[in-house]
């Protein structure tokens, strides 16, 4: 059945009759629902304040029962409720839970619990509700009422209620019927009229006939307007016909307009919502790295004081194979705490790199033994690498740190085995790509890619895949850390870095860094590690201003064991007069670059006035970026950043001194 159909094949009189019928009940059903929701909720709450009046007036009587455990007359005071037909039982509990009074309807559907385990407030069963309520006296529990109440009365006014709504709806519906009824030929019969009087005009095509006008209402108006029509069309149809088709092609014109208008600010509204999302995260991004920067000083502190007594513990316990291993845990835990700072340093970019040109191709080269061994047996491992040196300014040690977490994260997304790619190339960034994807600048980008065929990742996961500590990985199998280390080094190389996955269809991992624009060749060269013979000093006198006590002491012990002699500064100021109390004596200081009372920078200023070439080493645990923000500068100067190892500081030291 063609419900349209048969609407459209009805008069204006069944249309306008159902139409009100319609409205009217609607109507009518909507107000009936709203107030009887409202006398439901009424009744309701009219019986939660009569049961904690009851209950109010009950645990006030009962008061003193209870602290003088007078059963007899908390029973005779319950049992008074015996003249409320709506009270099925009641009970008194004393302050250790167990029932002290009781008072139960005849017949009446209840059971008290010899302790009190009910949960305090109203429960509304089906045909009861109960109350349950602390007794208090002099601001303390003393005990607790329990009272249980039929719901008769309250549905007996449901009821009533129900019926009265029902008549009220029906007896309204049948005299707005008759009512309509009545009234509407008073509409309909005009419309009638003028539209029997159009069917004649158009099957006659007699124009000379006019529509009589009885109103002044909208139908009126139509008529008079219906007879002006008439007027126009007898006179002018040619001209109507020209004006229509122009007006064809103006409607046309607008709303192809509007099409291109609306799509441009669908594009535009698109583009800002983009921009916002990347603003908010830029802002998340930071705030954290902020944190782990601060965080940074306070944990290599401790980082190099435990690293530092565990190399001293370690050359004392040579010969002791179990301390020696005791003490290796140690330190390898120590290590561990160190690389987990790096890895903070290096998310929140404010880790201390080394940027110089590298070849993208030869570090993917040799970081390729490094990877097979991460990833076993059971995942193939293959490079394409591009036919060009892709020469980028960056440090070596964090681009390998970018491929081993990322070929790492690949092989936890394929447990049963697979294959990751890893493919290097030469990418021109245009406007066109910027204005598409949201980021980056004009010019030429050195690009690696790390794909696997692994598990993939949903949309939601992909969108917090770079923030710090999130993880889809078990307990104990991640920190969470390792993208976001990614993201960190990559933007700290003035780079972006982008993800495609879908799930079970693996993931690609694009990396853009710009290229280096230099006429000088750059040629890979492995690192020679140079070993610097730790010979003692020559008594040589050295100035240590640290303000943490157990790193000030670390270092006067590994110093002292060198043979150097060390004078102990505990602040800036401190600093200051003990080096002008023995500055003829004094071989070297070594000061830790934020400090109270007078910062190092500031403390060798002020010594270098004193002595202009007296040598001078700075340790700091905070980051670069954090020293440059309190205009401490020290580029061009020595410096140790935390944690230290004794081996490390002893070489500084002599290197210093042998150069003074």
């Amino acid at each position: 059945m063609n419900i349209n159909k048969i609407w459209h094949e009805q008069p204006i009189k069944n249309k306008f009759m159902l139409i009100s019928m319609l409205i009217v009940t609607c109507s009518l059903f909507f107000v009936s629902t709203a107030f009887f929701v409202n006398e439901f909720i009424d009744l309701r709450n009219a019986y939660k304040k009569e049961l904690l009046t009851i209950s109010k007036t009950i645990s006030n009587s009962v008061v003193s029962s209870l602290v003088f455990n007078d059963k007899k007359t908390a029973e005779k005071i319950v049992s008074n409720l015996s003249s409320l037909e709506q009270i099925i039982g009641i009970a008194i509990y004393d302050s250790n839970n167990r029932l002290f009074a009781m008072y139960k309807r005849k017949n009446g559907d209840v059971k008290f619990d010899p302790k009190f385990e009910k949960k305090l407030g109203f429960n509304f069963l089906l045909k009861s509700v109960e109350l349950s309520e602390s007794i208090f006296f002099e601001g303390q529990s003393i005990g607790f009422i329990y009272i249980k109440s039929d719901l008769s009365r309250f549905y007996i006014r449901i009821k009533t209620l129900i019926l009265t709504i029902m008549s009220v709806i029906i007896l309204s519906i049948i005299f707005s019927y008759v009512l309509l009824n009545k009234l509407q030929p008073l509409i309909i019969n005009p419309i009638d009229r003028l539209a029997n009087l159009m069917d004649l005009i158009s099957r006659q095509r007699d124009y000379t006939k006019r529509a009589e006008i009885t109103t002044k209402d909208e139908i009126g108006y139509l008529a008079m307007v219906f007879n002006e029509m008439l007027d126009t069309i007898q006179h002018h149809s040619l001209e109507l016909e020209r004006y229509r088709k122009h007006l064809e092609e103006l409607v046309k014109k607008r709303t192809e307009e509007l099409m291109e208008k609306n799509k441009e600010l669908m594009n535009e509204l698109k583009e800002r919502k983009k921009l916002e999302e990347q603003l908010v995260q830029s802002q998340k991004m930071e705030a954290i790295g902020t944190l782990a920067g601060g965080v940074a000083h306070d944990f290599n502190n401790l980082l190099t004081v435990v690293l530092g007594y565990g190399e001293l513990l370690k050359q004392k316990v040579k010969n002791d194979g179990a301390l020696s291993r005791y003490v290796e845990h140690i330190i390898v835990s120590a290590e561990k705490g160190k690389r987990l700072t790096e890895g903070l340093l290096a998310f929140s970019r404010k880790q201390m790199s080394i940027p110089r040109p590298i070849n993208l191709n030869e570090v993917v080269k040799d970081t390729q033994k490094i990877l097979k061994r991460l990833i076993g047996e059971d995942i193939e491992l293959n490079t394409t690498l591009c036919d060009k040196d892709i020469i980028v300014l960056a440090d070596y040690v964090q681009i390998e740190q970018i491929l081993i977490n990322l070929v790492t994260n690949a092989r936890d997304a394929m447990p049963k085995g697979g294959e990751i790619k890893i493919e290097t190339s030469l990418f021109y960034m245009d406007e066109g790509f910027i204005s598409r994807y949201g980021y980056g600048e004009k010019g030429y980008y050195g690009v690696f890619k790390v794909e696997d065929t692994g598990v993939g990742m949903e949309k939601r996961v992909m969108e917090r895949i770079f923030e710090p500590f999130f993880t889809t990985k078990e307990v104990g199998k991640g920190t969470g850390l390792g993208l976001s280390v990614v993201y960190g080094i990559v933007k700290q190389n003035k780079g972006f870095i982008s993800v495609e996955s879908e799930p079970n269809k693996g993931s690609v991992f694009t990396v853009l860094l710009p290229i280096f624009e230099s006429d000088v060749s750059v040629k890979e060269e492995e690192e020679k590690v140079v070993k610097i013979p730790l010979e003692y000093g020559k008594g040589e006198t050295i100035l240590i201003a640290e303000d943490d006590d157990s790193l000030r002491s670390l270092i006067k012990i590994v110093l002292e064991q060198f043979n150097y002699k060390v004078i102990e500064a505990i602040n800036g100021r401190d600093a200051i007069e003990l080096f002008k109390e023995k500055k003829d004596v004094i071989n070297l200081v070594i000061l830790d670059v934020i400090m109270p009372k007078a910062n190092g920078k500031e403390v060798y200023d002020t010594i270098k006035e004193i002595r202009p070439n007296i040598p001078a080493i700075f340790i700091s645990g905070y980051t670069s970026d954090f020293l440059s923000s309190r205009d401490i500068a020290i580029e061009h100067l020595e410096f140790i950043q935390k944690p230290i190892l004794p081996t490390d500081l002893v070489k500084k030291v002599k290197k210093v001194l042998e150069k003074q």
